[in-house]
Formats: structure tokens, sequence, C-alpha cells
């Protein structure tokens, strides 16, 4: 899984909005792939 944000480096959890999007692209994937 590549999750790409906007004006962000490999540590994205420095700006919470970024970190909250990648926990949410994460629950969303394991959503989608759960058996």
């Amino acid at each position: 899984m590549l999750e790409k944000t906007k004006k962000a480096n490999h540590g994205i959890a420095s700006k919470p909005s970024n970190l909250i999007a990648k926990v949410n692209a994460i629950l969303a994937w394991f959503e989608k792939y759960k058996k």
C-alpha cells in the first residue's frame, strides 16, 4: 500500500492532519481486504 500525502516526508506524524489521513487510509485498506 502506498499512500501519498501532500507536503509530507516519511515522518508524516509531525502534522496531526497528516497522521489522521494516514490512519484513515490504513483502516480503509484493512476494511477492504479483511476476510
